[in-house]
């Protein structure tokens, strides 16, 4: 999960949905899960992401997102790469895996390759990834991707889907 707040706030089942609240009294968050028996650890999404999952359910009535078929994870991309290609992010979404099938696999990306451009944004983290994808207007077309894969830039072309129903 993306764009998640971990904290120590004590929920219990039937908390979810409430208010995750600063001590400044400001709503960041909407607390979502616990992991039982784990001191107190819970889930929380942020605020924004809140926001803005309210604003398609008000819009559309449902929430649609497209696909990729990746796993991923913030990565910090090397100073001297990053002076090298000129990025303007320092931080990257590396690919710890791809589902079979997927339009990720068909587009010969790799585990390893750091995700840099999607539709001609830079990402700055996962969450920017995962933001790009919100919505159906990139389902079925074909995108532009860039990943630094070791020491080369690489650009290709992927065509998201609509996300499968879990």
């Amino acid at each position: 999960m993306d764009n998640m707040l971990q904290s120590d706030t004590a929920l219990n089942p039937g908390n979810s949905g409430g208010p995750l609240i600063d001590t400044s009294g400001e709503v960041i968050g909407i607390n979502t899960a616990i992991i039982p028996y784990a001191q107190g650890l819970s889930f929380s999404i942020g605020i924004d992401t809140a926001k803005e999952i309210a604003r398609y359910l008000i819009r559309e009535g449902h929430v649609t997102k497209a696909y990729l078929g990746v796993m991923v994870n913030e990565i910090e991309i090397n100073p001297r790469i990053r002076s090298f290609y000129h990025l303007k992010s320092d931080k990257g979404v590396r690919i710890i895996g791809l589902e079979n099938s997927s339009p990720a696999a068909r587009t010969n990306l790799q585990e390893g390759d750091i995700i840099i451009e999607f539709n001609g944004r830079n990402l700055g983290g996962s969450g920017d990834l995962t933001r790009s994808l919100m919505g159906d207007e990139l389902i079925d077309k074909h995108v532009r991707i860039k990943v630094l894969r070791q020491t080369r830039i690489i650009e290709m072309e992927i065509q998201p889907v609509k996300r499968p129903a879990a």
